[in-house]
C-alpha cells in the first residue's frame, strides 16, 4: 500500500470522506440558524460533479437499483481540509 507521511493513503482518504460527511452535516445545520440565513445557501449549495444514472436488476423476486453521486458543497470542502490537516498533524 502507498505511504504518505508515515501514514496509509487510505487512512488519508478514510478521514477526507469523514471531513467531507462531517462538513456537508454541518453545512445542513447551519442553513437552518437565522444569523447565517444570508449566507448559508452559498455554502451549501451542492453542484453536481459526477452522477451515474441509476442500474437496476431485476431478479424477479428482487429488484436493486444502485445509483452514485459527487455533489460536493463548499462547507464539505473545508471538512476535507481540516480533516486531512488534522490527520497529517495527528
Amino acid at each position: 500500500m502507498a505511504k504518505f507521511g508515515g501514514r496509509g493513503l487510505a487512512m488519508y482518504m478514510f478521514w477526507a470522506l469523514v471531513g467531507a460527511v462531517i462538513g456537508g452535516l454541518l453545512g445542513q445545520a447551519l442553513s437552518y440558524v437565522e444569523v447565517f440565513s444570508g449566507i448559508a445557501p452559498y455554502f451549501v449549495a451542492s453542484q453536481p460533479i459526477f452522477e451515474a444514472s441509476s442500474i437496476s436488476i431485476n431478479l424477479f423476486i428482487l429488484k436493486l437499483s444502485f445509483s452514485i453521486a459527487f455533489l460536493p458543497n463548499i462547507v464539505s470542502a473545508i471538512g476535507v481540509i481540516v480533516a486531512l490537516l488534522l490527520a497529517r498533524r495527528y
